[in-house]
């Protein structure tokens, strides 16, 4: 309860999260203006915070102003190939997940209760718990390997990395993908005992309806969304 006094969004509609979800994947995919691009990741930010997400929001600002720093010395430099692109497009990538992480902390069951109230199918709705319980389950597992690893005197710090790389590929990539296919069939078997493979209508404790601040905050996110796409259209910019 206090933590929701202290982040009101925490409460807000999971249906709404989805609608943001997507007006933000698309918008960051459409852009073409650096300086609309910013103004969308600082919104993300915002959306982050509101929800009580700070760590992950300064993580995914530490990168994103990292991979925008590489960009432009490499564009000055004229260097062709990949990996200018590559700092365009994850940058985009990274707004995306910014806008999923707020849905990825609701509960399953609340997850499941909003996405049947859209009129989804059961097993598109099967598809999107799984997938948006998978990714804070798979990087559980990721830091408790990382754990792991130091407790049997393996570095996973960067200087350990660059010294050993074969080794940390070795002791982490071959249990993400053991993990990751265990975590899988355990989230289906999951999200299948509760009703999912029955016939008929499944009922939920959770209460889903839309309120005051739900419509208000669809309205801001409209709102928002038009004036970004408005000044882009104006600046005409490059990426």
């Amino acid at each position: 309860m206090q933590n929701e006094r202290k982040y009101p969004f925490t409460s807000l509609d999971v249906r709404v999260r989805l609608l943001l979800l997507v007006c933000i994947s698309v918008t960051a995919m459409t852009l073409y203006t650096e300086t609309v691009l910013w103004c969308l990741f600082a919104l993300a930010l915002i959306w982050l915070m509101m929800f009580g997400l700070i760590r992950k929001a300064v993580a995914c600002a530490v990168i994103y102003i990292v991979l925008w720093a590489v960009l432009f010395p490499l564009r000055e430099m004229g260097i062709p190939g990949s990996i200018p692109l590559l700092t365009v497009y994850v940058r985009r990538i990274i707004i995306a997940v910014m806008g999923a992480a707020p849905i990825m902390k609701v509960p399953t069951g609340r997850l499941i209760a909003s996405l049947y109230r859209i009129k989804l199918p059961k097993t598109a709705v099967l598809s999107l718990a799984v997938f948006f319980r998978f990714m804070p389950t798979v990087s559980m597992e990721y830091r408790c390997i990382r754990e792991a690893l130091k407790f049997r005197g393996i570095g996973t710090s960067v200087t350990g990395v660059l010294l050993h790389p074969f080794l940390t590929a070795e002791c982490i990539l071959v249990p993400m993908l053991m993990r990751t296919s265990k975590v899988a069939d355990e989230l289906t078997a999951s999200v299948s005992v509760r009703g999912m493979q029955l016939e008929g209508k499944c009922s939920s404790l959770h209460e889903v309806r839309m309120r005051a601040y739900d419509w208000i905050a669809v309205i801001a996110a409209a709102a928002a969304e038009a004036a970004l796409i408005v000044a882009d259209i104006v600046a005409g910019g490059r990426v």
